[in-house]
């Protein structure tokens, strides 16, 4: 079985906004800004695909493949108006600032993959080997100008220039193997992994490469207690990388407040989890419980560092080791044939823990609780839900 695939998408989105800044001194108004934002959007993109499945004489062992490759571009152009008033105590209105913005993102991904699955029925068991490659471009190109009543005309503004690159690939092979016997069932696994990130703010001669491989085992352990009563354990670890966005070094200044910028020298969170659970069915509801630990190292989150400017950056750093042990129940239950409800519980305690950075302070914990009901009726036989 052979097959290709192709969509194509186009969108237009205008999107205004308004915001107001005030500042106070001893009680006294010394600063307020309004800012009216228009930033008109056309995107337009494409993606195809090829796909392939084999089933090979046996019937047991089966060859995929899949290639899909992604284009897509985003227009955006900004018009920004900014007044102030109220300096000093005293009412001042400045002429109005006028600012455009001018950004164009392309981006292009491919995503290779071939499987190979085997089945030997006589003794339950099936094992996978397969490899992945993931490559990402993306180019960002922005320019601002801003009105001069001097010139009586827009003028560049060399602070908000930029020139963004960014390169992302992963290739990686992987390898599983599952048997039933009897009551007890399993599956491990593995995958290694070679990643490379490449943050390129050309406009400021900011270039940071970081290469990564590290190898992702799992273990998934089953056994019948009863007919419908099963218990369970599973170990996996993960990875977590930043987005393009989050390592983007550029400073956005449209607030001059509140400034924004990524973070290129991020590394990848690392987790490990450990679940334990226990599944109870019976005639017309079942019950499912977990618990479970996961622990994340060099864990990324938005941290906030002020001046004594009165300014604030946003950015993204790996600032601790986080730690999660929680509890998880869900129950469902179906009293007719067309009536389905799903009550579910989860309560989590977590704590973060500095891993380098003694200077700051980003010890932290507590707990973490929720409640979630769904239901769904069938309104007749073989139809919409």
């Amino acid at each position: 079985t052979i097959g290709f695939a192709a969509n194509a998408q186009t969108s237009d989105r205008n999107r205004t906004g308004a915001q107001s800044n005030e500042q106070s001194f001893n009680g006294v108004n010394t600063g307020r800004w309004d800012r009216y934002s228009t930033e008109p959007t056309v995107r337009k993109g494409i993606d195809l695909s090829f796909y392939s499945q084999h089933t090979l004489k046996n019937e047991n062992q089966k060859l995929s493949t899949n290639f899909t490759n992604s284009y897509s571009s985003n227009v955006e152009n900004g018009l920004f108006e900014q007044d102030t008033t109220m300096f000093g105590g005293v009412s001042d209105a400045w002429n109005p600032a006028y600012l455009r913005q001018f950004s164009t993102i392309n981006n292009n991904s491919f995503i290779g993959q071939v499987d190979f699955e085997h089945l030997l029925p006589k003794k339950k068991l099936r094992y996978e080997v397969g490899v992945k490659t993931i490559i990402k471009n993306e180019k960002l190109d922005g320019k601002s100008d801003r009105y001069s009543y001097a010139a009586n005309d827009y003028l560049s503004d060399p602070f908000a220039l930029y020139d963004y690159a960014y390169n992302e690939q992963v290739h990686s092979a992987y390898g599983t193997v599952g048997q039933e016997l009897n009551k007890f069932k399993y599956q491990v696994g593995v995958r290694g992994e070679y990643a490379v990130q490449a943050p390129n703010l050309y406009s400021q001669n900011i270039a940071v490469k970081k290469e990564y491989f590290n190898l992702y085992p799992s273990a998934h352990l089953r056994y019948a207690l009863k007919e419908k009563s099963e218990i369970s354990l599973s170990y996996s670890r993960r990875v977590n990388r930043p987005s393009s966005h989050d390592l983007n070094p550029f400073t956005n200044y449209a607030d001059p407040y509140n400034l924004r910028t990524g973070n290129p020298y991020l590394n990848p969170e690392f987790i490990n989890s450990l679940d334990l659970g226990y599944t109870q069915q019976f005639k017309k509801f079942s019950l499912t419980t977990s618990v479970y630990y996961r622990e994340t190292r060099d864990a990324i989150t938005r941290v906030k560092r002020f001046t004594s400017e009165n300014t604030a950056t946003v950015t993204m750093a790996n600032v601790a080791k986080s730690q999660v042990t929680g509890l998880e129940l869900v129950f469902q239950v179906r009293p007719t044939t067309w009536w389905r409800n799903t009550l579910s519980f989860d309560g989590s305690y977590i704590s973060f823990t500095n891993l380098e950075d003694a200077s700051s302070n980003f010890n932290n914990s507590g707990f973490n609780w929720g409640i979630k009901y769904m239901g769904a009726v069938d309104f007749w036989k073989k139809t919409a839900t």
